[in-house]
């Protein structure tokens, strides 16, 4: 059951400081850090559905980081948000 933190949107803990520091930073660099800090989710992606192909794993980082840009804290959780964007 989802249920909205103190800071009133669904953003996991675990993940809002990589996120709030890629919301600040969308460079080359930032995207890298973010998707470091994300790739659990990124490969749980992978596993369910693509394969497990380095090709697969390229196009899921890329799919995320737009997933990211499209994320809504106030409307759910960013893995959530994440994994149904990987469905693509």
């Amino acid at each position: 059951m989802d249920s909205m933190n103190s800071m009133g949107n669904y953003l996991e803990e675990e993940y809002r400081p990589a996120y709030d520091a890629w919301q600040a930073d969308q460079t080359p660099q930032g995207n890298a850090t973010f998707l470091k800090a994300i790739d659990p989710v990124v490969q749980k992606g992978v596993k369910m559905y693509g394969n497990e192909s380095p090709l697969a794993a390229s196009r899921a980082r890329l799919m995320a980081l737009e997933a990211a840009r499209k994320y809504d804290p106030k409307r759910s959780r960013l893995q959530s948000h994440m994994l149904n964007q990987l469905q693509g």
